[in-house]
């Protein structure tokens, strides 16, 4: 009688321990894995911005371009290269063939902006709306932290 009375407090503390446990435990790993989710959003968001902020710069040179101010429009385009490099060297690997692509198109409108004639504006205008559209495949390829959480 004695061992089972035992036996019954001691399930009884286990089955008290458990039932307080589960729910914390249960919580806690969905509480973690909308953490993971909600940190491959932020990875991806600032990627996002990061790409905005190159395409800005893309406009900013084509604008001074336009104004005639080519020292302002190669300066930007110099800046352009210097944040794809820096970017480059951050991007994860499936990315990296983007920014490799487009790296060759930044230096020509380096090279552009710096010529003294009539066509440098279109020059530029082409060759950011190509640049644009490589940097537009980095919106398109996904990124190599997308699995799914557990």
């Amino acid at each position: 009688m004695r061992k089972a009375l035992i036996a019954v407090g001691v399930i009884v503390v286990i089955g008290a321990f458990v039932g307080g446990f589960w729910p914390q435990w249960s919580q806690r790993r969905a509480v973690e894995r909308e953490l993971a989710a909600a940190r491959l959003a932020l990875e991806e968001n600032q990627r996002h911005l990061r790409v905005c902020g190159l395409e800005n710069r893309l406009l900013a040179i084509v604008m001074a371009a336009q104004a005639r101010n080519l020292g302002i429009a190669a300066e930007q385009a110099q800046r352009l290269v210097t944040d794809l490099d820096a970017l480059a060297a951050t991007a994860e690997p499936s990315r990296r063939p983007v920014f490799e692509s487009a790296r060759p198109k930044a230096k020509n409108m380096v090279a552009i902006a710096q010529r003294l004639d009539p066509q440098v504006p279109e020059d530029l205008g082409r060759a950011a709306s190509e640049l644009a559209a490589i940097l537009g495949q980095l919106d398109q390829t996904p990124p190599a932290s997308a699995a799914t959480p557990r």
